[in-house]
């Protein structure tokens, strides 16, 4: 027998048992590969589950934040409920002074906001003049302002939708900051690892891991993420913990990191699990001193009538209302009658003009010529007061969409 043929018969023997070892090699990742998927697609299928049964839903909780060891700020009765696409949230915040040091004393405040179509209605108030019964006087604007109070509409933008509170935890994603739907999210950012676990209790534990760069037309100061999210596949899919980290361009220096750890979970009904407590928290350099939230859920209702009318919102009579288009960067200014303006103007030399008649009816403060002068002045003031408002809503607008509470 010539070698070739040797050879030749001893490779049609091997062939078969190659091709078997090399199967055997390749199938435990397509099993895998195939067992991924298949948490990924269950994970996605409770969160749809569980958001069709929270289109109409209302929350009321209890926030308690702390920084450090030693300043800690309560924060209750607050509210969040959503009906028909409208939204409608009460939070009681709390005010820090210019200069503010941790441990100086800090002012209550109550923050109503409507969102309805495309527009954002925000009222802020401090908490012992909140609800506002009598009209207010446009004429003390200054003192308004000063107090806290603020009243605004921004209008929605076309490149994202309006940063608005949510009672919930949410994945601290970059341009995600909000109640976005798990199958939009994996889209976009599929996950570079998923496992399975049992944890004591016997519950399905599923840890995921992602990351990815921050898009140019997000906000942020920050380039790239990463994070790892705990979901509870034997209780809704629920959200049980997260870890994660927003890196500057370069990732060592003064990256931000943030988690999330749910203490209580609940079931309201067909499946749907959520907490009934949970912490989430945030440090950069000083973890010592990391600003952490409790949120303790008093009342959640799913799918029942709301004990108010979700679009029960109006302005005090008589408040001076700012409304901003980002679009445009437009800012037209309202004096608010009857559940509506009374009168709105498109600038802001206009808006001054006529407020000065209406404050300073004819010739009353100029009758002496030494009462000129200080009325001029408090225009002026009143003309930077518009100027550091409109900056300030544009601000508040700007920050809620990069993710901050």
């Amino acid at each position: 027998m010539s070698m070739f043929a040797f050879v030749k018969g001893r490779a049609a023997l091997l062939t078969p048992i190659l091709f078997s070892f090399i199967l055997t090699l390749t199938q435990p990742f397509e099993r895998l590969y195939g067992a991924e998927n298949d948490l990924l697609d269950q994970i996605i299928k409770l969160d749809e589950q569980r958001r069709e049964q929270m289109k109409t839903c209302r929350f009321e909780f209890d926030i308690y934040h702390r920084v450090g060891a030693q300043n800690a700020y309560d924060m209750i009765g607050n509210s969040w409920e959503r009906e028909n696409g409208k939204l409608r949230y009460l939070t009681h915040e709390k005010r820090f002074p210019e200069g503010y040091q941790l441990g100086d004393p800090v002012e209550d405040m109550v923050s109503d906001v409507y969102v309805d179509g495309d527009r954002m209605y925000e009222f802020r108030a401090p908490e012992g003049k909140y609800p506002v019964t009598d009209a207010l006087d446009p004429c003390n604007l200054k003192a308004n302002k000063e107090e806290g109070f603020a009243f605004s509409i921004t209008r929605r933008s076309k490149e994202r939708d309006f940063a608005t509170k949510y009672p919930l935890p949410v994945l601290p994603i970059p341009g995600f900051d909000k109640d976005v739907p798990l199958r939009e999210i994996f889209n976009q950012n599929p996950p570079a690892k998923i496992t399975e676990q049992t944890s004591e209790s016997g519950d399905r534990i599923v840890h995921c891991e992602l990351s990815g760069d921050i898009p140019d037309n997000v906000p942020n100061v920050f380039k790239s993420w990463d994070l790892t999210v705990d979901f509870n596949l034997s209780k809704g899919g629920a959200i049980i913990g997260y870890a994660g980290t927003w890196y500057l361009e370069d990732k060592t220096q003064n990256p931000s990191h943030m988690g999330c750890a749910v203490s209580k979970l609940q079931e309201y009904g067909n499946g749907v699990w959520l907490p009934q407590e949970f912490e989430t928290s945030g440090y950069g350099q000083d973890k010592e001193n990391a600003s952490v939230f409790r949120t303790v859920f008093t009342s959640v209702s799913l799918n029942e009538k709301f004990p108010t009318p979700i679009d029960d919102f109006d302005f005090p009579k008589g408040a001076v209302v700012y409304e901003w288009d980002p679009n445009t960067d437009k800012m037209t200014f309202h004096l608010w009658g009857q559940s509506k303006p009374e009168k709105t103007w498109e600038s802001q030399v206009d808006f001054l003009k006529e407020l000065e008649s209406y404050c300073f009816p004819d010739g009353a403060p100029y009758k002496r010529a030494k009462e000129v002068s200080p009325i001029r002045y408090a225009l002026l003031i009143l003309g930077v007061l518009l100027i550091a408002v409109g900056i300030y809503v544009r601000q508040r607008s700007r920050a809620a969409a990069q993710g901050k509470r």
